[in-house]
């Protein structure tokens, strides 16, 4: 099969400017990164947080889940999970 590229490109040396891209390659600054980053980690704080709730809520009107899970720590351990993760 016949190499159809032009000469120039066939046997560029290293020396060479890479030839120019279609595209210039758009990178995101520091701020809007951070921005994108914080929303995925807030709304698992938020769940964490209302799933901590619940737990409390149920366990303090008595209500029994599991014979092996109390609602009470399952509670406070979801409060301080979500207390211990970085919001972003």
């Amino acid at each position: 099969m016949k190499d159809r590229r032009s000469f120039e490109e066939r046997f560029r040396c290293l020396d060479d400017p890479p030839p120019a891209a279609e595209k210039p390659l758009v990178v995101p600054d520091l701020e809007t990164h951070l921005r994108e980053r914080r929303v995925p980690m807030a709304s698992a704080y938020l769940i964490l947080m209302v799933l901590a709730f619940a737990c409390l809520g149920l366990a303090a009107f008595g209500v029994t889940g599991h014979p092996r899970v109390n609602l009470g720590w399952l509670g406070l351990a979801l409060w301080v999970l979500a207390i211990i993760i970085p919001r972003g």
